[in-house]
């Protein structure tokens, strides 16, 4: 689906990813959108601690990654233990496309899903959804993310979402 044009020209982005190649796509393709800023990180400490300190239009986060996956970094996001805006717009890029997949990242509170492989226009749609058209934000005893734009029950099964807990701040990472 693509989107009108939007200006950038304001708007920042962090960037994690344990990627190297990655993140350059990622840098790349966000400065030809003529962002303002990108940030890139393969190191998740390193981003944690940016992320304390500045506020971004988004985070482009990749799913599967050492010490902690990006479903972690966005539920700790989303409960206000990492960073200093809970409703940043979390783009999530990941390989796993399947239904199961799809709502569990859903369910971590992402707020859009970009599958790979990438493309400059499959980048530019969710990253769009993401910045400028935010779902609103909710905050329940289950959940805590932008609202679900589908019924994850068509996703099959029973929404889990009833299960998350949320996540303790003791799996070892330091902001250094």
């Amino acid at each position: 689906m693509t989107q009108p044009t939007a200006d950038f020209s304001e708007c920042t982005a962090i960037v994690l990813d344990d990627s190297g190649l990655m993140l350059e796509l990622f840098k790349s393709v966000l400065k030809a959108f003529a962002f303002r800023e990108v940030r890139t990180y393969s190191d998740v400490n390193l981003a944690l601690q940016d992320l304390e300190k500045n506020y971004y239009s988004c985070l482009v986060t990749d799913w599967l990654m050492y010490p902690v996956n990006g479903l972690e970094i966005t539920r700790k996001i989303r409960h206000g233990i990492w960073g200093r805006d809970r409703e940043i717009p979390i783009v999530m890029c990941s390989g796993y496309t399947d239904m199961k997949h799809i709502r569990e990242g859903l369910e971590s509170g992402v707020s859009e899903i970009l599958s790979k492989p990438v493309t400059p226009a499959s980048i530019y749609d969710k990253v769009y959804q993401a910045i400028f058209c935010p779902r609103p934000f909710v905050e329940t005893e289950t959940y805590v993310g932008p609202e679900l734009r589908i019924d994850l029950s068509a996703l099959g099964e029973k929404p889990k979402r009833h299960a998350v807990q949320k996540p303790e701040d003791d799996d070892g990472l330091a902001l250094i």
